[in-house]
């Protein structure tokens, strides 16, 4: 998911309507998690990627293919005058994915709204490639390159980005601990004159498996955000579960830690592989 270029509307979290309705949706969660069936067989090891359900990616690609669905909410306070107000952006992503040995190839179609406001489209197509697997204490390492084209009318740019990942596990087994860092440079193609044109970002995270189904994962994420002279900073939380052997639900929150920062971020997906 690339979330650089802000589309920003009126808050609407601060009404009773939508926390009970988040409320009502995690109750509903936690009963279906509770009626699963135990798995008659060995699941697919889920791979994080950005969104599936934070920010960090991790440097193992996928086999064969995959379809990915996300979403993103973010709320965060921004100036208009003398006055700040808070507002929303929404991102809703899906995402193709193929993988043979240590590539994959994925095309992905975004699009970023607010309401009453703009909205952006992008088609984006990335090439991943895994460099070299753990050895003892030399970490595995991966990078992740992306081209953004515009499809809507109100899309500029071909937007590039460049993703370099390395991740060590404390362990052999499935269930080790992992430890993951991303560092990510981002170039926009046609950056307002308030925007930055290059942009960087470090994330930094970690990753436990506590049953054959369950993970948790958490993260820190600076960045550079695309107005000149702005920062953001980002504590995340999630988890990913599998429903069945090659469906994966993900869901993540975060909160901003700054005047920059999004005030929080909630982020929901399903992730499909090929069994």
């Amino acid at each position: 998911l690339d979330f650089r270029k802000e589309v920003t509307g009126p808050s609407f979290w601060s009404q009773t309507a939508g926390v009970g309705l988040l409320t009502r949706n995690c109750l509903a969660l936690g009963a279906l998690l509770a009626a699963l069936p135990p798995l008659s067989a060995q699941i697919n090891i889920f791979n994080l990627e950005e969104g599936l359900p934070l920010q960090i990616t991790d440097t193992v690609a996928n086999r064969g293919f995959a379809l990915q669905g996300a979403t993103l909410y973010d709320r965060k306070r921004v100036n208009e005058g003398d006055k700040k107000r808070d507002k929303d952006s929404y991102l809703l992503s899906s995402e193709l994915q193929y993988g043979w040995g240590n590539s994959q190839v994925q095309v992905e179609w975004l699009r970023l709204t607010g309401p009453a406001e703009r909205t952006i489209q992008i088609t984006t197509a990335g090439f991943f490639r895994t460099l070299n697997q753990q050895k003892g204490l030399i970490p595995s390492t991966a990078v992740l390159g992306k081209v953004s084209f515009p499809i809507g009318d109100q899309s500029e740019g071909y937007d590039t980005s460049l993703r370099f990942l390395t991740a060590l596990s404390a362990g052999s087994g499935e269930r080790a601990p992992r430890f993951i860092f991303n560092a990510e440079w981002f170039r926009n193609d046609k950056p307002r004159e308030e925007q930055r044109r290059n942009i960087y970002a470090f994330s930094g995270g970690y990753m436990i498996r506590l049953t054959q189904r369950f993970l948790v994962v958490a993260d820190l994420v600076w960045s550079q955000a695309d107005e000149r002279g702005a920062i953001s900073r980002l504590a995340e939380v999630g988890t990913c579960v599998a429903l069945f052997r090659s469906l994966f639900l993900c869901s993540g929150a975060g909160k901003g830690l700054g005047n920059d920062s999004p005030r929080f971020r909630f982020t929901f997906g399903l992730s499909l592989q090929q069994p």
